[in-house]
């Protein structure tokens, strides 16, 4: 097993920005612009068009999920939600299991 407890947030994030990020840099069109979307709707770059986001999209980076994961949790950026506390923290993951059911853990093999 991974060592990670199934109810560990930062875990639990990590993955679903992994997925988040690997959509964005896909060639598929239709499974990138979804998630590129996503993060211009967040506040990623106002400078820069939806266009040019997906023009630009194998430069982004983890920490640019992470910073849209945690501005949809209501924080600045991703270092604001792990200063927001555990009782914050433990919230909002409860919030993202209900909204992301298919990013739950798997149990069955190790990750």
């Amino acid at each position: 097993m991974s060592g990670h407890s199934t109810h560990d947030p930062f875990h639990f994030y990590k993955r679903i920005a992994k997925k988040i990020l690997r959509k964005i840099k896909s060639n598929e069109t239709f499974l990138a612009m979804p998630a590129i979307r996503r993060l211009h709707t967040s506040g990623h770059d106002r400078n820069v068009s939806i266009k040019e986001l997906y023009e630009q999209r194998q430069k982004l980076r983890l920490k640019d999920v992470f910073n849209m994961i945690a501005r949809e949790s209501g924080f600045e950026n991703w270092s604001a939600l792990l200063k927001g506390g555990n009782e914050k923290l433990k919230l909002i993951f409860e919030f993202a299991i209900e909204n992301y059911p298919s990013s739950h853990l798997n149990h069955w093999y190790p990750t």
